[in-house]
């Protein structure tokens, strides 16, 4: 049976790296414990970058003349400031927690490290969605508009277009790969959150007809940037590496750039081989979707869509 060991770095909407390390078993307890409050000790700048930023934003809000610019700028404000912090208070606990697991063992350390990432991932990505939407807002109040149109994009649904996705790798299994690749995106998307639209009756929609039933409309490609392979002691090592682009539709404005790698261990007969391929790229695929992607979607929707 093959293992899959995850060392995902998931950046690009959210300004900090993270990483997940697998499940190997490190052989160094305190070093352990000293990476894992690394961990926390890297994340707290970024917490004060954001919340610096909210502040520009608060000082301002008072420029949406309407009820309603200012009622939802300070409502989206108000839910990143309640996030970071409540993040600032778990990471300025986190060495007593992370001192407290290493007492019960290596792999009680290691889920508590692991669920560290994972939340300080999730959260940043999903503050710093809230404060981009927020200060997008208030540039269009800058500049004489009103800060949210209406009716606020989204409140009808989430419309998500899936691009053809495409290999950078050369590899002699990049049409299987893909094909893969594609069930596995649409797999997540519908798993994370079923009621995100996928397909649209008579083809890929207008900006007329998503105005129309106010549904927001986004674009997904995605690339096999790397593919790559090593042998030791007659066992296999399948490592992989997804780029993924989100970006409004139809426009095509950009919205983030986001990768992550995995790795995978199987044997060296070729259809094992193929199988690992295709786990470490849906590995990825699952994990970005599931954190990155949909959280980001939604929170620049606020507060239509939460």
């Amino acid at each position: 049976m093959k293992s899959v060991t995850k060392f995902l770095i998931l950046s690009g909407l959210s300004g900090l790296a993270v990483g997940l390390i697998g499940c190997g078993k490190p052989s160094d307890l305190g070093r352990m414990q000293e990476d894992a409050k690394g961990l926390a000790q890297r994340a707290l700048p970024e917490v004060t970058e954001l919340q610096a930023r909210l502040a520009t934003i608060k000082a301002r809000t008072d420029k949406a003349t309407t009820a309603r610019d200012h009622q939802q700028v300070t409502q989206t404000v108000g839910r990143a400031d309640q996030i970071l912090r409540a993040l600032k208070t778990e990471l300025d606990g986190a060495p007593a927690k992370i001192d407290a697991a290493a007492k019960s063992g290596e792999l009680e350390l290691q889920h508590e490290t692991d669920e560290l990432r994972e939340h300080v991932s999730k959260t940043t990505t999903i503050a710093t969605a809230y404060i981009q939407t927020a200060e997008s807002w208030m540039h269009n109040v800058d500049t004489g508009a009103a800060a949210i149109p209406a009716p606020a994009a989204g409140s009808g649904g989430i419309y998500l277009s899936l691009g053809a996705m495409a290999s950078k790798t050369g590899n002699a299994n990049d049409a299987k790969l893909l094909e893969g690749m594609a069930k596995a995106t649409s797999e997540a998307f519908a798993k994370t959150d079923p009621k995100l639209l996928l397909t649209w009756a008579g083809g890929a929609p207008t900006r007329e007809a998503l105005d129309e039933k106010h549904v927001a409309g986004f674009f997904l490609d995605g690339a096999i940037a790397e593919l790559t392979e090593a042998k030791a002691d007659g066992k296999l090592t399948i490592k992989c590496k997804v780029n993924l682009q989100l970006t409004t539709f139809p426009e095509k404005n950009l919205l983030g750039m986001i990768s992550g790698g995995a790795s995978v261990a199987a044997t060296t007969k070729d259809a094992d081989k193929l199988a690992a391929q295709q786990d470490c790229v849906d590995a990825v695929i699952s994990s970005l979707i599931e954190t990155k992607v949909v959280p980001t979607i939604k929170a620049r929707l606020a507060p239509a869509t939460l």
